[in-house]
Protein backbone atom coordinates (compact mmCIF):
# COMPACT_ATOMS: atom_id res chain seq x y z
CA UNK A 1 0.00 0.00 0.00
CA UNK A 2 1.55 3.57 -0.87
CA UNK A 3 1.18 6.43 1.37
CA UNK A 4 -0.44 9.05 -0.47
CA UNK A 5 1.39 13.06 -0.38
CA UNK A 6 -0.38 15.86 0.96
CA UNK A 7 0.25 18.57 -0.64
CA UNK A 8 0.18 22.27 0.17
CA UNK A 9 -1.89 24.66 -1.38
CA UNK A 10 -1.27 28.18 -0.12
CA UNK A 11 -4.60 29.69 -1.53
CA UNK A 12 -6.48 27.57 0.63
CA UNK A 13 -4.52 28.05 3.10
CA UNK A 14 -4.92 31.44 3.23
CA UNK A 15 -8.59 32.00 1.82
CA UNK A 16 -9.22 29.66 5.12
CA UNK A 17 -7.05 32.13 7.25
CA UNK A 18 -8.75 35.26 5.69
CA UNK A 19 -11.96 33.32 6.87
CA UNK A 20 -10.95 32.69 10.39
CA UNK A 21 -9.90 36.46 10.82
CA UNK A 22 -13.14 37.94 9.29
CA UNK A 23 -15.30 35.77 11.47
CA UNK A 24 -13.02 36.66 14.73
CA UNK A 25 -13.29 40.76 13.40
CA UNK A 26 -17.47 39.93 13.12
CA UNK A 27 -17.89 38.20 16.41
CA UNK A 28 -15.70 41.57 18.44
CA UNK A 29 -17.82 43.59 16.84
CA UNK A 30 -20.98 42.03 17.33
CA UNK A 31 -19.83 41.43 20.63
CA UNK A 32 -18.86 45.04 21.27
CA UNK A 33 -22.00 46.44 20.42
CA UNK A 34 -24.60 44.06 21.91
CA UNK A 35 -23.32 41.66 24.40
CA UNK A 36 -21.98 38.21 25.04
CA UNK A 37 -25.38 36.73 24.76
CA UNK A 38 -26.18 37.67 21.21
CA UNK A 39 -23.22 35.14 20.42
CA UNK A 40 -24.12 32.56 22.57
CA UNK A 41 -27.68 32.91 20.91
CA UNK A 42 -26.67 32.80 17.91
CA UNK A 43 -24.09 29.97 18.17
CA UNK A 44 -27.18 28.01 19.78
CA UNK A 45 -29.67 28.85 16.58
CA UNK A 46 -26.57 27.62 14.17
CA UNK A 47 -25.92 24.12 15.93
CA UNK A 48 -29.72 23.85 15.61
CA UNK A 49 -30.40 24.73 12.23
CA UNK A 50 -26.85 22.12 11.44
CA UNK A 51 -28.89 19.18 13.16
CA UNK A 52 -31.91 19.78 11.38
CA UNK A 53 -30.15 19.91 8.03
CA UNK A 54 -27.93 17.21 9.22
CA UNK A 55 -31.26 15.03 9.34
CA UNK A 56 -32.69 16.11 6.18
CA UNK A 57 -29.49 15.87 4.03
CA UNK A 58 -28.84 12.38 5.57
CA UNK A 59 -31.66 10.46 6.63
CA UNK A 60 -30.17 7.77 8.16
CA UNK A 61 -29.15 10.16 11.12
CA UNK A 62 -32.70 10.30 13.04
CA UNK A 63 -33.78 12.02 15.99
CA UNK A 64 -35.79 10.51 18.70
CA UNK A 65 -38.98 11.70 20.28
CA UNK A 66 -36.42 12.45 23.53
CA UNK A 67 -34.28 14.62 21.26
CA UNK A 68 -37.58 16.55 19.82
CA UNK A 69 -38.58 16.96 23.28
CA UNK A 70 -35.25 18.41 24.17
CA UNK A 71 -34.90 20.42 21.33
CA UNK A 72 -38.71 21.78 22.22
CA UNK A 73 -37.59 23.12 25.83
CA UNK A 74 -34.14 24.27 24.75
CA UNK A 75 -36.08 26.56 22.32
CA UNK A 76 -38.99 27.79 24.71
CA UNK A 77 -36.04 28.55 27.28
CA UNK A 78 -34.29 30.43 24.85
CA UNK A 79 -37.36 32.65 23.97
CA UNK A 80 -37.89 32.85 27.82
CA UNK A 81 -34.51 34.40 28.23
CA UNK A 82 -34.21 36.20 24.81
CA UNK A 83 -37.86 38.10 26.01
CA UNK A 84 -36.10 38.93 29.52
CA UNK A 85 -33.07 40.18 27.98
CA UNK A 86 -34.74 42.55 25.62
CA UNK A 87 -36.81 44.02 28.90
CA UNK A 88 -34.19 44.34 30.84
CA UNK A 89 -32.15 45.92 28.43
CA UNK A 90 -34.95 48.10 27.40
CA UNK A 91 -35.11 49.55 30.83
CA UNK A 92 -31.48 49.88 31.51
CA UNK A 93 -30.65 52.00 28.64
CA UNK A 94 -31.48 55.48 28.29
Amino acid sequence: MEVSQIQFNFWIFFSNALCALALNLSIFLVIGRTGAVTIRVAGVLKDWILIALSTIIFPESTITGLNIIGYAIGISLLIQMWKIFIVTSLFTHT
